[in-house]
């Protein structure tokens, strides 16, 4: 199975990551999540940090080139040098020409006064300071309190207090924020965790300061471009310019203490049952309720919020956000391809479930739609997961007709026969292409799948499926570039996963279920152009339709590859 995983970018250093189309400005994006998801491409059309000088406080034993190296390539046109804290302790004439400071150096409690006495002599003399909200890991059982006096009192004096979130938007120890004046949460590729188990009680499991190189790379493109704001200046600007998120604490509701009841049988008293805590993000405190509709009325209930904003360096720029699959379609170059084709005449199923009937993108769409599970309908009439495709499928192929067909229901994810009859179902009611965007089969009945897709594919149906790893060079595999980095294989068709808007949860999510989608309503302009082309030679066009990162990764282009389907 290939590794989902996300490692650092070797962004070029002098590239800015833009090419210039017929109709646009073409931003292309990176294979790094974090680079990507703080649209920092979108940042580079305007800035490098061409002129600023960045320095990083930290001692050899505090991987010290590391931030450098880092900052640098987030803002490839500033200087990036590392300095040692008795440096910072004692600023000079000779050393206080550095705009903006990262304090990647631990300060320890004794140190605390001199720290602050040094913070407000660089702020004073024009200096951006930028402190993590805290060194390493949290612990159950570390004393926070003399610590963040200090973060406050640093904040007094101007520096710029950072935190750190998770890719799936985990904030850690709320009590532990709360009591820190943070100006600013950026992403921790590395922090996942699932918003259902992870609870506002938590630690953060990972060193808080490894975000702060971002936070200290994206003021240096802002400065480099208004030179003349001050470090008061850009405190403000990162608290006004954000992805605006709020933290929404669920609790489960205990209505009985069995703690003190006893096993009869045993004779051992029963545990104490724990209430289930846990933290998911949302844009507006209103969208929390959606989720209590999951649960048996009472039994779960919205504890309270926390409030915070996220790094996005195109917004701290003054750019404007990025729009729901925006970027996404502009680096597949879709508003180009769809002067030939719209996907007229091509009709996909989507195998999925929680399909809307009065959703907008199913309306003059829909197709024989069906459902393989008994007794189930296909439709729920409620947005879910299998609408979010089709949402996605017509911003690439307008035109197209569509096919939803249910192959799964609350536990019945990754059931291979269900997989396999709703492939049967396509195919016997004339699908041209199949997008399937859930999760992988059992390994042990992949001979089973694959029988079933041969039959699709003698029937001329292009299979599109994100979690594909059999051994058959006719499937469609897609992905987002954010997983390029570490993945050998040269068979994956890649398009941007970090441009999918979720308006009920965050701002700006990553989707490698969209890619599905979005690929198979590529496929279905290169069909309309030519219907008589084979899996396999769609199969081909696509691995030969494609730009280049300015990391060196292939992403899809749609224009070439209907451009390509004409000649076949």
């Amino acid at each position: 199975m290939r590794k989902f995983l996300l490692l650092s970018v070797f962004i070029l250093v002098l590239g800015i990551s833009f090419i210039y189309c017929e109709e646009t400005q073409f931003i292309m994006p990176t294979s790094d999540f974090v680079t990507n998801f703080c649209n920092f491409p979108q940042a580079w059309t305007i800035s490098t940090g061409k002129n600023v000088k960045v320095g990083v406080v930290t001692t050899p034993m505090d991987k010290g080139p590391k931030w450098v190296e880092k900052i640098a390539k987030l803002a490839p046109g500033s200087e990036v040098k590392q300095i040692d804290p008795s440096e910072f302790l004692k600023p000079t004439s000779s050393n206080s020409h550095f705009q903006i400071l990262l304090i990647m150096w631990p300060v320890a409690e004794n140190q605390y006064n001199d720290a602050l006495t040094a913070i407000g002599k660089w702020t004073g003399k024009g200096t951006t300071i930028v402190l993590p909200a805290y060194f390493g890991p949290m612990m159950m059982t570390k004393r926070y309190i003399e610590w963040q006096k200090f973060v406050n009192d640093a904040s007094k004096k101007g520096a710029i207090i950072n935190g750190l979130f998770g890719r799936a938007y985990q904030i850690g120890n709320l009590s532990f924020w709360k009591l820190e004046p943070i100006d600013i949460y950026a992403l921790h590729q590395g922090f996942d965790g699932d918003n259902s188990f992870n609870t506002p009680i938590a630690l953060v499991n990972r060193n808080i300061e490894e975000t702060a190189y971002i936070t200290t790379a994206a003021l240096a493109l802002l400065k480099s471009k208004e030179p003349n704001l001050t470090p008061a200046d850009m405190k403000k600007r990162l608290r006004l310019k954000n992805r605006k998120v709020i933290w929404a604490v669920f609790s489960e509701i205990i209505k009985s203490d069995t703690s003190n009841q006893t096993n009869t049988k045993a004779g051992m008293p029963v545990p104490k049952i724990k209430p289930r805590m846990w933290v998911r993000a949302v844009l507006k405190k209103e969208n929390a309720a959606l989720f209590l509709k999951d649960y048996p009325k009472g039994t779960v209930e919205i504890k309270h919020y926390f409030e915070g904003g996220c790094l996005d360096a195109g917004l701290l720029l003054n750019l404007r956000p990025m729009l729901d699959g925006e970027w996404t379609r502009q680096a597949l170059h879709v508003k180009s391809a769809q002067k030939y084709a719209t996907g007229k005449g091509v009709t996909v199923a989507i195998l999925d479930h929680l399909f809307d009937s009065k959703a907008p993108s199913f309306k003059d769409r829909l197709v024989k739609p069906g459902s393989v599970l008994e007794g189930e309908p296909v439709f729920q009439d409620e947005a879910g997961h299998g609408t979010w495709m089709a949402n996605e499928l017509v911003k690439v192929a307008p035109d197209v007709k569509i096919m939803p067909i249910r192959i799964c229901g609350k536990d019945k994810f990754g059931d291979a026969d269900l997989y396999i009859k709703g492939i049967e179902y396509a195919v016997t009611n004339g699908a041209n292409i199949i997008s399937l965007s859930h999760q992988p089969i059992p390994q042990e009945r992949q001979k089973d799948f694959d029988a079933a897709i041969e039959k699709a594919i003698q029937k001329g149906v292009t299979f599109v499926y994100i979690h594909y790893y059999g051994e058959r060079n006719d499937v469609i595999i897609p992905e987002p570039i954010e997983f390029a980095v570490g993945d050998d294989r040269k068979d994956i068709i890649h398009v941007i996963g970090t441009n999918f808007v979720n308006d009920s949860q965050f701002p700006y999510t990553w989707g490698f279920s969209g890619t599905a989608p979005i690929v198979s309503g590529v496929i279905a302009l290169m069909k309309e152009q030519n219907p008589k082309l084979s899996p396999v030679e769609i199969r081909d066009i696509l691995l030969k339709s494609f730009n280049m990162t300015p990391d060196a990764y292939t992403i899809l282009d749609a224009e070439k590859a209907v451009n390509l389907s004409t000649k076949k």
